[in-house]
């Protein structure tokens, strides 16, 4: 995928499913932390499913990021594509 702004999609065959399990590898530029700014699952008809009862976790969120709309998990399904989870990181000294 392109390393860029621009919104991705991923299509997986269609499935019965109750979770959903994604595992980031490495950011885009190849560090260590990973980030999303919003999820959606679509029906078969292609329409956005409503997140309003998912739960999300994550092994970790940032807490010392300098952007107010970067950090707990929950920014992934919250509905603004303008925040964004991003995982634990350490600022290089």
């Amino acid at each position: 995928m392109s390393n860029d702004k621009t919104e991705k999609t991923i299509t997986f065959s269609e499935k019965n499913a109750r979770f959903l399990k994604l595992k980031a590898i490495t950011e885009g530029n190849g560090g260590k932390n990973s980030a999303i700014s919003e999820i959606n699952i679509l029906d078969s008809s292609g329409k956005p499913l409503d997140r309003k009862n998912w739960v999300i976790t994550a092994d970790s969120s940032s807490t010392n990021s300098t952007y107010a709309i970067a950090g707990p998990v929950n920014f992934a399904i919250d509905g603004d594509t303008n925040t964004f989870w991003i995982t634990d990181w350490t600022k290089a000294a």
